[in-house]
């Protein structure tokens, strides 16, 4: 059954594990990183799902940003965070429906777009 690696904020909003690139990095490169650094898991990156586009204000400045989701099998079933401020858990993606993943596009994407189909969600402002 898939499943999803999720970062839970004090609220209980969840995020998909990732992070930002590097300079120089492909997408892949960049997952893998932060799934070695977040986890100290080695994966295997598998189809592309999709993208969502997506902007937030935090301290009066507006941030804009670009979520390439794709899916990747971890070498390891055991996760533990690697980062003090992050607490990760694997969720079934039949929980979908009742969480607060943020941003909040990707939910219905998640569950509405077939692997064979990758989503595009532009950020409406």
């Amino acid at each position: 059954m898939p499943q999803i690696v999720e970062l839970p904020e004090p609220a209980r909003a969840r995020f998909l594990l990732g992070g930002h690139r590097e300079p120089g990095e492909t997408m892949e490169e960049a997952l893998l990183r932060e799934l070695r650094e977040e986890l100290g898991a080695d994966a295997a990156i598998g189809a592309f799902r999709g993208v969502i586009e997506h902007g937030y204000t935090e301290n009066g400045v507006t941030h804009h940003e670009m979520n390439a989701v794709f899916d990747a099998t971890l070498a390891v079933e055991e996760i533990t965070s690697r980062e003090e401020h992050l607490e990760f858990s694997w969720l079934s993606m039949d929980s979908l429906p009742d969480m607060d993943l943020r941003p909040g596009p990707l939910k219905h994407a998640l569950t509405s777009a077939s692997a064979a189909d990758p989503f595009w969600r532009p950020w409406r402002r």
